[in-house]
C-alpha cells in the first residue's frame, strides 16, 4: 500500500511553528486595550491607596476617633515605621499544537468460505502526526516605600487635618490593567494588633518587639484557545486545540510596622527584627512566583 503524503497541507501546518517560535517579546503588565500611561497610573493609584490606608488606619487607632484625645499607650506608634512593598507580576503562556490525520478510505473486501459461502470486511487506516510548541514569559516588578509613622499623626506631613473617613480608592478612570484597587483591610489588622494593649493584656512594645505584618495577594487568570476542525476523505485535523494562551496577573502587598532604626549616613529603616521579617515575606512571594511559573 502507498501513503500519499500531504506536503502542502502540512507545510501550511508547520508554517506558523516557525513564525512563533521567532517573536518572543516581554509582556506587557497593561491589557492590550492599555494605553502608554496606564501601567504608571496603577502604580501611582495604588501607592496613593495603601499610604491613605495607613494613614488612616495609623489616626483611627491613636485619636480614637478624637484628634484632641490621644491613646497614650500607643505613643510607640511616633517611633515607628512602615515599610511597603508592591509586587505585580504577569505570566504569559501560549501553545501551539498542530495535528492532522491521513486516512485511508474504508475498502469492503470479500472472503470466499469452505462451501462456497462468501463474508464481506471492511478496514480502514489513519496515521497521525503532530507537533508542539510552547512558550512562557514571566515580568516582575517590585516597588518599595518606606513611611515613618509620625508623618499621618499630628504635625506630621500627612496628617490630614487628622481625617478617617476618606475614601482611599482611586477615583482615577479605570485604567487598562485587571489590577485590583481595592481596599487591602490593613485597619482591620492594625486594630487587632493594638487592641490587647488597649485592655491590658498585652505591654505597649518596646523596640525589641518585631511589629506586624499585613499580606495581600491578588491573582487574576484568564485563558483562551482556539480548536479549527476540518476533514476531507484521506486528510483530517485532530481535536486537541491548534493554539492555547493563558495569562496570569499576581498583584502582591506587603505591609510591615515596626521600630525605626536610624542609620549612620543613610535613610532610616525598620529595625532588624522587623525588617527580617519583611524580607522573608518577599523571599517567600518569589519562591512561590518561580514554582507557579515551571
Amino acid at each position: 500500500m502507498r501513503v500519499l503524503f500531504p506536503t502542502k497541507q502540512l507545510s501550511i501546518l508547520i508554517f506558523p511553528i516557525c513564525v512563533a517560535g521567532c517573536g518572543i517579546v516581554a509582556p506587557q503588565m497593561t491589557e492590550f486595550w492599555a494605553t502608554a500611561q496606564d501601567h504608571k497610573i496603577t502604580v501611582n493609584s495604588i501607592v496613593a491607596q495603601v499610604n491613605c490606608e495607613i494613614g488612616q488606619a495609623v489616626r483611627k487607632v491613636y485619636y480614637r476617633g478624637h484628634a484632641k484625645a490621644p491613646d497614650k499607650t500607643l505613643d510607640f506608634l511616633k517611633t515607628w515605621g512602615a515599610q511597603f512593598t508592591l509586587i505585580l507580576s504577569v505570566d504569559d503562556k501560549s501553545a501551539l499544537n498542530p495535528g492532522l490525520s491521513i486516512n485511508t478510505p474504508m475498502k469492503t473486501a470479500t472472503t470466499t468460505l469452505a462451501g462456497g459461502s462468501t463474508v464481506a470486511t471492511s478496514q480502514s487506516y489513519a496515521l497521525g502526526f503532530g507537533a508542539g510548541l510552547s512558550s512562557e514569559i514571566v515580568r516582575s516588578g517590585t516597588h518599595q516605600r518606606f513611611f515613618p509613622l509620625a508623618e499621618f499623626l499630628e504635625n506630621g506631613s500627612h496628617f490630614d487635618g487628622g481625617r478617617t473617613d476618606r475614601t482611599c480608592i482611586s477615583s482615577v478612570g479605570e485604567p487598562g490593567t485587571l489590577f485590583l484597587e481595592n481596599d487591602t483591610r490593613f485597619q482591620d489588622e492594625l486594630q487587632a494588633f493594638v487592641f490587647p494593649i488597649g485592655t491590658g493584656t498585652a505591654d505597649a512594645p518596646n523596640n525589641a518587639v518585631v511589629g506586624m505584618t499585613h499580606s495581600l495577594k491578588f491573582d487574576i487568570v484568564t485563558s483562551g484557545n482556539i480548536t479549527p476542525t476540518w476533514k476531507l476523505v484521506r486528510v483530517s485535523t485532530t481535536s486537541s486545540p491548534l493554539f492555547s494562551s493563558s495569562r496570569d496577573r499576581t498583584q502582591q502587598i506587603i505591609i510591615t510596622l515596626g521600630p525605626i532604626q536610624k542609620n549612620a549616613g543613610g535613610p532610616p529603616s525598620l529595625a532588624a527584627a522587623a525588617q527580617n521579617s519583611h524580607n522573608s515575606q518577599e523571599l517567600a512571594a518569589a519562591i512561590v512566583g518561580a514554582k507557579s511559573s515551571n
